[in-house]
């Protein structure tokens, strides 16, 4: 959790809590306790709410997969920003800053201003993948099933 930086508030200027929050702290200890394989694990959290096949919660009848994305809201944002473009900037860089270390093992921010070093990160990776955080917009996913008010679980 310390790595994809879960909070329970936007850490900014009156600090506004981030509404379900620990709905994510709850499905990564779901995740655990059963042991989902790394790589199920990896998907959901890169795109938990687009997969065909999400993993469902049968105790509780909800899509588990749709909760793994849910850190990608948890970066600090600015509490009404003087530069909104600027903290769009900042936001995003911060995401690929948590992305590349949590999923990839690398640092990638530096490359945000010239190619890496000593890894193989380049700008123009660099703003691939900003081209990819910038895009995503935050929504509201289905958790039930279409079938739940029927009383029929998913197959």
């Amino acid at each position: 959790m310390d790595l994809v930086r879960y909070c329970e508030s936007h850490g900014s200027q009156g600090d506004p809590q981030l509404a379900n929050a620990y709905r994510y702290r709850d499905y990564l200890v779901r995740a655990f306790n059963n042991d989902v394989p790394y790589d199920q694990l990896v998907r959901e959290q890169i795109a938990g709410d687009l997969l065909p096949e999400p993993r469902w919660n049968t105790e509780e009848q909800f899509n588990e997969s749709a909760i793994g994305p849910a850190h990608l809201r948890m970066v600090e944002r600015g509490f009404v920003p003087v530069d909104a473009l600027e903290d769009q900037v900042k936001v995003v860089d911060n995401l690929i800053d948590v992305y590349s270390k949590t999923f990839l093992g690398l640092t990638a921010s530096c490359a945000r201003c010239h190619n890496h070093k000593f890894d193989p990160i380049s700008q123009e990776d660099f703003y691939a993948l900003y081209g990819v955080f910038v895009n995503g917009r935050p929504g509201q996913v289905l958790m039930t099933h279409p079938t739940h008010s029927t009383g029929t679980a998913p197959s």
